[in-house]
């Protein structure tokens, strides 16, 4: 909420667009709040240091990481076009009327991740964001492997903490998990050394500017 509008223009925005005065206040005092606590750690806190504010993609990766494990898979209903199922692990869910993605027709990618769950007559999911599978997979829980067929490698399925479950051809599956390996090396070395940039080399850049450019994909 712009401090420059009267008091009659703020409500009026408000009212236009859904939202509440006093929870944007709120918002706003919290944000004052973490970023004095960035700095206080040594982390930058200026426009500069603030370059991907208007990165949707990166945005998600930071409610993906922040939210895990509430994540659920879309899955669309066989033979039913425009209608979907969603599973938390093997569990089947519902959007809530209320989500802004329960009237959607069609799915950008498969994967969303949620605030809340909560169960009446069925169970609901709340607060919802349509994501990445790969944002799954770079800041979720730990990655494991397993393989089918007896031996003979047909086909890998990728495990993310026990909740998200993704079927991949050996090699990806095997190049996803390293990746995420680096990439956890990377972002320890950048957030225990905040500010110094001494430390930070150009694999390091490297890896990061790699997961920036995945989440833009």
């Amino acid at each position: 909420v712009s401090t420059q509008s009267t008091w009659g223009a703020e409500r009026e925005f408000c009212f236009s667009n859904f939202l509440s005065l006093k929870t944007l206040q709120t918002v706003e005092q919290l944000k004052q709040q973490l970023m004095d606590c960035l700095a206080d750690l040594g982390f930058r806190t200026d426009a500069e240091a603030n370059i991907n504010s208007e990165n949707v993609n990166i945005l998600k990766a930071v409610l993906t990481a922040g939210l895990y494990p509430n994540v659920a898979k879309i899955c669309p209903v066989p033979g039913v076009k425009g209608a979907f199922k969603f599973q938390v692990g093997s569990e089947d869910v519902t959007l809530h009327l209320s989500s802004v993605n329960c009237a959607l027709k069609q799915y950008e990618h498969g994967w969303l991740v949620y605030y809340e769950k909560m169960k009446s007559n069925q169970v609901f999911l709340r607060d919802s964001t349509v994501i990445k599978g790969p944002l799954v997979i770079m800041f979720g829980g730990s990655v494991d492997l397993s393989y089918k067929d007896a031996g003979v490698i047909r086909s890998t399925q990728l495990s993310v903490g026990g909740v998200a479950k993704l079927q991949l051809v050996p090699r990806t599956a095997v190049i996803l998990r390293h990746y995420r390996y680096l990439l956890e090396r990377a972002l320890l070395q950048y957030i225990s050394n905040p500010g110094d940039t001494s430390t930070i080399t150009e694999w390091h850049d490297k890896v990061l500017n790699s997961a920036i450019y995945l989440m833009n994909q």
